[in-house]
């Protein structure tokens, strides 16, 4: 099998705050170490805590809601059946996508608010 060490990274996964880099190699090639990792849209980190990808999620639902509001006061309002197509196609699908792998972050408090906010 060959692989591509521009595209290949390392990552551990642990639940220690600090922790020391190692050298992970193979084919004789040092592979980077990362902290986060994007893995079929989904970011995850080292610790498994998901807050760069509900930080993300976040971002983009929030960029998604506000281009309609954008496109309704240039044409003085959208209908609401248009609003709920928008929400319901674009915005809801983005942010129950992958939700099994991650659910268990939005127990806490700040994560769940984040995703509030959008």
């Amino acid at each position: 099998m060959e692989f591509n060490e521009n595209k290949s990274k390392a990552m551990i996964i642990t639940r220690k705050r600090r922790l020391d880099k190692i050298n992970i190699y193979l084919n004789n090639r040092s592979l980077e170490q990362v902290d986060v990792m994007k893995c079929l849209g989904i970011h995850i980190d080292s610790r498994l805590l998901f807050y760069k990808h509900i930080e993300h999620v976040a971002e983009k639902s929030r960029a998604l809601t506000y281009m309609p509001n954008r496109t309704a006061k240039l044409h003085w309002g959208l209908e609401h059946k248009s609003l709920k197509t928008i929400y319901e196609g674009a915005i809801v699908p983005l942010m129950t996508s992958g939700a099994p792998v991650w659910e268990r972050a939005i127990t806490n408090n700040k994560y769940l608010q984040k995703l509030h906010s959008a």
